[in-house]
């Protein structure tokens, strides 16, 4: 069950003998509970963590202030500690070349649960490249892993995917994408709309006022609306992306 940090503070301070805050003190963060207040701070993929005796981790990128105290959420708040999700994202096409890099492309993640509801949504750029198609992604969130089904991601050309959560070898949660391109309009679908964009802006090149009305149309991000672009296109022709 979700709640509100503030609404669990005096349950957590009777279980683990600690004087109870001021509703006034507590942020209003989504917070799942945990059944016990027995909690460490263990190394998970090489970062501080907060981790609780269920063996939920929540990951920050930031040592808790209170190291080697049972104040478990004191450390949440001090440390801002999110859930840390991994994900790597692999943009099909893409060949750069024209000052775009993968880690300039930003992608849309929705965090879902079991009914396919949406908890959170994240808009974020990679922390790094992976190959000269993929990049990584790290996507922090008060939602609980927990309560994480599936994740999302969408580029602003390339169609919606859904893939369940899992585990990388680092312990961390997330999903690997392969994106389909072409949705030149990003409405989730590479159909004739998106065909007739890319045929208004075709041959125009960078630095064109033309390439710049109808830039969405280089999907391979190569600086140029051409061929290339088009081939992409018609191989993903009247595909869906996922809902």
């Amino acid at each position: 069950m979700t709640r509100r940090i503030f609404s669990s503070l005096l349950t957590l301070a009777t279980l683990c003998g600690l004087p109870a805050l001021s509703l006034s003190q507590a942020p209003s963060i989504p917070f799942y509970e945990f059944t016990s207040c027995a909690v460490d701070y263990p190394s998970v993929g090489g970062q501080p963590s907060l981790q609780a005796s269920l063996g939920q981790t929540m990951v920050t990128v930031d040592p808790p202030t209170n190291t080697g105290q049972d104040l478990a959420f004191l450390g949440f708040w001090e440390t801002g500690v999110k859930f840390l999700y991994q994900s790597q994202v692999d943009f099909q096409g893409f060949s750069g070349g024209a000052g775009t890099t993968l880690t300039d492309i930003p992608v849309t993640f929705d965090l879902l649960d079991a009914t396919n509801t949406l908890i959170e949504r994240i808009v974020t750029t990679a922390s790094s490249g992976a190959t000269p198609t993929a990049a990584n992604f790290a996507v922090s969130s008060w939602a609980n892993s927990s309560a994480v089904v599936s994740l999302a991601a969408k580029s602003p050309v390339t169609l919606r995917r859904i893939n369940p959560l899992t585990t990388n070898g680092a312990g961390y949660p997330g999903a690997s994408f392969a994106l389909l391109t072409g949705d030149v309009n990003n409405d989730n679908v590479i159909d004739f709309g998106d065909l007739s964009t890319m045929l208004q802006g075709y041959n125009a090149l960078q630095g064109d006022p033309l390439y710049n009305t109808y830039i969405s149309a280089d999907i391979n991000y190569d600086g140029g609306i051409d061929f290339g672009d088009l081939s992409l296109m018609l191989q993903n022709y009247n595909t869906f992306g996922d809902e």
